[in-house]
């Protein structure tokens, strides 16, 4: 995901994706996985600065919340 935010062409991609989806789910990856993606979707003024919402099941996940 890392990857994907620091290269403006990937990003670009990626968000293009995005805007085809109602939701995003994400799991089975590190705190700090998740929480690039919702900076990236929240921040992304490709997507138009939606609101987001993270729902985490433990204290690992407030990095993302």
């Amino acid at each position: 995901m890392q990857t994907v935010v620091e290269n403006a062409e990937l990003s670009t991609q990626f968000a293009e994706v995005i805007k085809k989806t109602t939701f995003i789910c994400q799991y089975r990856s590190s705190p700090n996985h998740k929480a690039v993606l919702v900076e990236f979707v929240k921040t992304s003024k490709a997507l138009g600065y939606p609101i987001t919402l993270s729902v985490g099941d433990g204290a690992n996940d407030v990095n993302m919340i």
